[in-house]
């Protein structure tokens, strides 16, 4: 076979088979070298075939085949064309075919199953019209391939984000990963990964030494001003200093740049650095810069969820030795009136902690079944995707029905009001549990003296708060206060007066058929007066006048320390306030004064 050349700037590869009706003087650019004919013979014979078959295999990256028809038998060039595009799945060459106007219309009707593109009369083969129509499909070629490396980047990190997902923490490698598929997707000549303390970790594409000069790039770099509200920030300048830097490091020429801080609430934890030159710029389209910015939200909920994960584990080891401590100090803190409520509580402060936490530990199967269902159905639409890549039809109609089934079946409107549900009722738990955990910090503390003006409205609520659980569904409660009641004093101490009450007024109605307990809070003049009543047994005559006294109790030994009552009256003493008693059997009543604060 003769050496052909036609005239290409740039070069641009492309095979012939067959021979061209023109001179070799006519050509300047030669064809990728085919196995030749044998001397004397017109056509390949069949033995001749397997030779243009293994250099077939070869040519996967070939962007243009010529095939030229030479005569009326087409079967060699046929079998060689369902070869290249039935047997190796080759859909990438470009095909084009000139034959004699009688082969033409023998091949018109196979144009759809051997993919080819142009279909001409052989007398229409001229070097002009051949120059063209290579140049032609070269640039269709290359426009597929990037299209297809393009979709390739996007799958690939479409699958690491769906596998960061399914993984528990966002680690070192996922960052490396991160940045390389980051960095291929927009064909940045450069892309540096810098940490948050503003070290250089790495260069890509990989391997690339990490030098000082690039770390003094990263620093320029980081100075700009990113708002809080854009995930990412472009700079298209291409006379900025920074690029020019950048551009005498990299010895080519750079004419954007693009920093991705990757956020986790209100810090920044990572940041990477892209740099790009005129033909990356001009391929970087809305979509995939939608992509990027998607991206790094999506590592932004990633952290943020690893973060909240975090914090939800050390609040619950710190919620279960909360409990701990106080199952151990319950019995120890009899000795102070004070601490000797705290341990008297400890059983209902652990139920009501004890509640929250287990609902919403019940929460996690559902939610566990949800994430492997929601895991299946992206694997499917993973292979989904790859089927239509590959332009499988038959698998993907498979995978199509499947996922249409397997989403009736899952009820996926359903699962996500049901996770929502989930994640609000567990929610409510842990308020819940914060807020008993604040009241019993704040009763249990030790307070300083100090006085200061106060609600006493919100003191009692945090009280009752605190006495929630004993103050259960038997006992009919009636609680009655205006919305601010403000006075000057010491909240802590008060909130033991409440505490100290409350407890007396559940004791005393302990083996009533029908307890009651009432709290009523309302102005008097300049005072404020709290009444807390019950209808219990009552308190005997001969010990009412000894009630305040320091030391008496009615309770068993060990079970009290006899200092509630003449704790409560020196609290109140201290206010300088008024607590009277009065008291017959089912009608016990715990009368406070206590005065206004002033202005």
């Amino acid at each position: 076979m003769s050496e052909h050349k036609l005239s290409f700037s740039p070069s641009i590869p492309w095979a012939l088979i067959g021979s061209l009706p023109f001179t070799g003087d006519e050509q300047s650019a030669a064809p990728v070298p085919v196995p030749a004919v044998p001397p004397g013979a017109d056509i390949w014979p069949a033995e001749g075939n397997k030779g243009l078959k293994k250099w077939l295999k070869k040519q996967w990256e070939l962007p243009v085949l010529v095939v030229v028809f030479p005569g009326q038998d087409v079967d060699t060039e046929t079998e060689l064309l369902q070869y290249l595009r039935q047997n190796l799945k080759n859909q990438n060459t470009r095909l084009i075919c000139f034959a004699p106007e009688a082969v033409r219309a023998q091949l018109l009707p196979d144009l759809w199953r051997f993919k080819i593109h142009h279909l001409h009369l052989l007398s229409d083969l001229t070097p002009e019209f051949l120059s063209g129509l290579i140049m032609r499909e070269w640039h269709e070629f290359n426009a597929f391939e990037n299209q297809r490396q393009r979709r390739n980047h996007e799958l690939e990190l479409l699958t690491f984000l769906a596998r960061m997902n399914r993984e528990a923490d966002f680690s070192s490698a996922h960052v490396s990963d991160l940045a390389a598929l980051m960095q291929a997707l927009i064909q940045a000549d450069v892309l540096l990964h810098v940490s948050k303390a503003g070290e250089l970790q790495a260069v890509y594409p990989a391997p690339q030494g990490i030098s000082p000069a690039w770390q003094d790039i990263a620093d320029h770099a980081l100075q700009s001003n990113i708002p809080d509200d854009r995930p990412l920030l472009l700079n298209l300048d291409k006379n900025h200093p920074l690029h020019h830097a950048a551009a005498a490091i990299h010895c080519s020429a750079l004419s954007a740049s693009i920093i991705f801080p990757l956020r986790c609430y209100e810090h920044k934890s990572h940041y990477f650095i892209a740099f790009l030159n005129e033909a990356a710029i001009s391929q970087l389209d809305v979509s995939r810069l939608s992509l990027l910015e998607k991206t790094v939200e999506q590592v932004r909920t990633q952290l943020e969820r690893q973060v909240s994960e975090e914090r939800l584990k050390a609040q619950y080891q710190r919620l279960q030795n909360t409990l701990s401590k106080l199952h151990e100090t319950q019995e120890q803190l009899y000795h102070s009136e004070k601490l000797s409520a705290v341990g008297q509580l400890a059983a209902g402060i652990a139920h009501e902690i004890n509640n929250p936490v287990s609902f919403i530990l019940s929460n996690f199967e559902p939610l566990d079944e949800y994430i492997q269902t929601m895991s299946h159905m992206l694997k499917l639409h993973e292979e989904f995707t790859h089927a239509m890549v590959l332009g499988d039809d038959v698998i993907g109609n498979q995978l199509r029905q499947q996922i249409s089934e397997e989403r009736e079946a899952a009820d996926l409107e359903f699962m996500l009001e049901d996770i929502y549900a989930l994640v609000n009722d567990s929610r409510k738990g842990l308020k819940r549990v914060s807020e008993i955990v604040t009241n019993l910090r704040t009763f249990s503390r030790r307070d300083n003296l100090d006085s200061s003006q106060f609600d006493l409205s919100e003191c009692i609520h945090s009280a009752i708060g605190l006495m929630k659980y004993q103050l259960h569904a038997d006992i009919d409660t009636h609680i009655e206060m205006p919305e601010k009641a403000l006075i000057e004093g010491n909240s802590g101490l008060i909130g033991q007066v409440v505490v100290n009450l409350i407890q007396n007024a559940v004791h005393a109605v302990e083996h009533i058929k029908q307890p009651e307990f009432s709290l009523c809070l309302f102005a008097d003049g300049t005072n404020w007066i709290l009444e807390i009543r019950d209808n219990g047994e009552g308190i005997a005559p001969e010990i009412k006048d000894k009630i305040f006294d320091p030391f008496f109790t009615t309770k068993e030994i060990g079970k009290g320390t006899g200092l509630g009552l003449s704790t409560v009256y020196s609290i109140i003493q201290r206010h300088k306030g008024q607590i009277q008693v009065s008291s017959e059997p089912g009608n016990t009543c715990f009368r406070i004064s206590l005065p206004m604060a002033a202005g």
